[in-house]
Order: C-alpha cells, then structure tokens, then sequence
C-alpha cells in the first residue's frame, strides 16, 4: 500500500515540476481553512496547489521515505524536528491550534469546558464510544489523550475510546452519531456541515495544549511552494486561520 501511494504521489510530482504546480503535505485539522487560502492564494497569485491531507505523524513518515512534497503543513512542531535536517530548508509557526468537545446531536449530553459533565454517571452511560485522533501518529490525538489525563477521564473513557486515523475522522465518528463525544480541533467543529450536527465547547483555557501548526519548507522546493509559505503568515491568511478557531502568534 505504502509503494502504491508512493508511486501516485511520484507521478503527481512530475507533473508539478514541469508545471510548478507544487504537492503540499497538510495535516487534516488544517483542511477547511487550508482550502479557503488556496483559493485566496489562486486568486491573489494565479498559481494552484496540489494539497495531500492526513495525519502529521503519516505525512512525515512519506516525507521521510521519499515522497515528493514541497511543503509540509504540521499540527505540531515535533513531527517538523523529526524529519532529517537535510530536508527541512526552512520552518515556522503560523497559527495555533485548539481542541473542543464535540458532541452529537442524537447523544443529548450536558457538555462543559473543563470537562466536568463527562465524569457524571449518567453522562457516562450514555457514552457508548468517545472520539480521538489516533495519539500514535496525530498530534490532535496526543492532545486529546493529555487532557483526558490531566482531568482523570482517561482511566474511566479508556474502554470507550475510537481512534481516527487522523483528526477529520475522529469527527466524522461524531457527526455520525457513531460516537456520541470526541476531543476534536476546533476548526473541524466549525465547519457547516459539522455544527449543523453536533455541540460543540471549546475548552477552557487552562486545558488548552500547545498545538503550534508548523509549515516546513522542503529542499527542492519551487517558487510556488516557496509563496505560499510565505503567504500563511501574511494577513489574508491569517484572516481565515481566525475565522476557524486558531490563535495566531504574538504579533500577527
């Protein structure tokens, strides 16, 4: 499986050295807005962007074993430092990210944003499975587990866990009503067709982790790559980074 996504992603690569149509590695907590700046990018700049999404740990792990991407797109920064040196030319923090609680509609369930309904009895009962992003591979999902320690439902939601292969599919599991919570990015929470079927809280500020969303600019990258790096820390797409729920850096 791996070979045949590494061929896919080669091939897609030789087209967009001859038309300088870059491939991008974006973490999926990233893809609402990610769309909306590529299109303010087309139109400001003229030029397109090829975008691949998944989870951060996935997408460096292809980057790693040859994968011909341009730009990498993280929802932290470790999965940037863990890359070889030789790879990375250059890095920075564009935004951060944040986590809510995201629940379905058909689960009817008291929420709060320090997570003090979801140690209730009868809140519990209700929960049949409780959504993260896979912690092995998803910093979303190392956020999620962390939290969950920190107020002590990790021992009592353990049994109750699903883990999405990334941080879309751990919401996907809620708005489907297949899991009735989940400790999901914000920016997903705040797409439509997510929060016309689910509630969602935005947890306190004291339980909020430290998800800075990390662009590394890749050896061999072409002026297009190079751009729209430049491009995340400018004011449109800082814009619309705000408008789905991330803090931006100091001084931006």
């Amino acid at each position: 499986m791996r070979y045949i996504l590494f061929v896919i992603l080669y091939s897609l690569a030789l087209t967009s050295w001859a038309k300088d149509l870059p491939l991008i590695a974006v973490a999926s907590n990233l893809r609402f807005a990610i769309e909306e700046i590529a299109r303010q990018f087309q139109q400001d700049t003229g030029k397109t962007l090829q975008i691949s999404y998944g989870s951060s740990g996935h997408l460096s792990q292809q980057i790693t074993h040859g994968a011909p991407f341009e730009l990498f797109l993280s929802a932290n920064q470790q999965f940037i430092e863990r890359l070889p040196t030789d790879l990375v030319a250059a890095s920075n923090v564009f935004a951060y990210g944040q986590l809510v609680l995201l629940t379905s509609n058909q689960a009817n369930l008291t929420i709060d944003s320090q997570l003090q309904s979801l140690k209730q009895q009868p809140v519990q009962q209700k929960l049949h499975y409780f959504a993260i992003a896979n912690p092995a591979h998803a910093p979303f999902g190392i956020a999620a587990r962390n939290v969950m320690q920190t107020t002590g439902l990790w021992h009592s939601l353990k049994s109750k866990l699903v883990k999405g292969e990334n941080a879309a599919q751990a919401v996907q599991f809620v708005t489907t009503g297949f899991a009735q919570a989940g400790l999901v990015p914000y920016s997903l929470a705040l797409a439509p067709t997510v929060k016309e079927k689910t509630q969602a809280v935005l947890l306190a500020t004291p339980l909020q982790p430290e998800l800075a969303q990390s662009a590394a600019l890749l050896q061999g990258s072409g002026r297009t790559a190079q751009q729209f790096y430049h491009y995340l820390q400018q004011s449109p797409a800082q814009s619309v980074l705000l408008r789905y729920g991330y803090r931006l850096p100091t001084g931006h």
